[in-house]
């Protein structure tokens, strides 16, 4: 994995994203939170950017375990309703944080982690909740992960919008064979079309498959940890959804 040195300094009120192991998508295009109402961010109260997030009910939200570990809740916000970093969006306090039992802070296995909210969060156009996944992308499916981060390596002209990338999905033993490790059941991992790709995870993001006709936007993975920065074919690895999601239920008593 790369390691970022310098942090985004951010002046008069700015964002100021955290250093170290940043999390960052590298490339992709620009998009509106329209096009993605689901997506919110984790920061700290400072307002310092911390991973990606996504609504999945009016009072939860889901994030990677390792974005909040070792945080105290009330230092932490959720932010959504937004596509930038600087500006916009509502502001939501936690009430409580809820980590799968799985979770693995050095494998990162069960990297997934809810957050009850204090308030009730008021949908709109570009403020709404997605459906979960009920089973995982066939292999070669196309997929979409949107998240904040750099134009391009070594980690230049980072974003402070909302960018996207188009993905497909492949199986975990491809993914295990291109990154050797082992990939176990509570993954799921893709790979994007492009050069463009996470670069070091943008830790928390979405990944989604669009409905159109066939039905419902769905979220199928959280993005957990990613070293491709788009090159060499190297997959991301995500949370899967489908494998979690009984745990999710449980936790918010959602119907989905």
């Amino acid at each position: 994995m790369h390691l970022l040195i310098t942090c985004l300094i951010a002046i008069a009120g700015l964002v100021v994203v955290e250093s170290s192991l940043e999390p960052r998508i590298v490339g992709g295009a620009n998009t509106t939170i329209d096009k993605f109402p689901f997506y919110a961010s984790v920061r700290k109260t400072t307002n310092k950017y911390i991973g990606g997030a996504v609504i999945i009910g009016r009072f939860w939200v889901v994030t990677a375990a390792q974005c909040v570990e070792g945080r105290a809740k009330q230092d932490l916000m959720v932010v959504t309703g937004t596509d930038s970093l600087n500006e916009g969006g509502q502001r939501y306090a936690i009430e409580s944080v809820h980590f799968h039992p799985n979770f693995d802070r050095f494998t990162k296995s069960n990297d997934i982690a809810l957050l009850k909210l204090i308030a009730e969060v008021k949908f709109t156009k570009t403020v709404a909740s997605v459906a979960l996944a009920t089973k995982a992308p066939s292999i070669g499916k196309k997929l979409q992960v949107c998240g904040h981060g750099a134009t391009a390596t070594p980690y230049l002209d980072r974003s402070v919008k909302l960018k996207f990338i188009e993905t497909r999905s492949i199986s975990t033993s491809q993914c295990a064979e291109k990154l050797h490790v082992t990939v176990d059941g509570s993954r799921l991992c893709a790979v994007s079309e492009s050069s463009s790709g996470a670069c070091v995870g943008d830790f928390g993001s979405p990944l989604i498959s669009r409905g159109g006709i066939a039905g419902p936007t769905k979220l199928h993975g959280i993005l957990s940890w990613d070293s491709s920065c788009g090159k060499d074919g190297r997959p991301g690895v995500y949370t899967s959804i489908v494998a979690v999601r009984s745990w999710i239920l449980s936790v918010t008593r959602l119907v989905n």
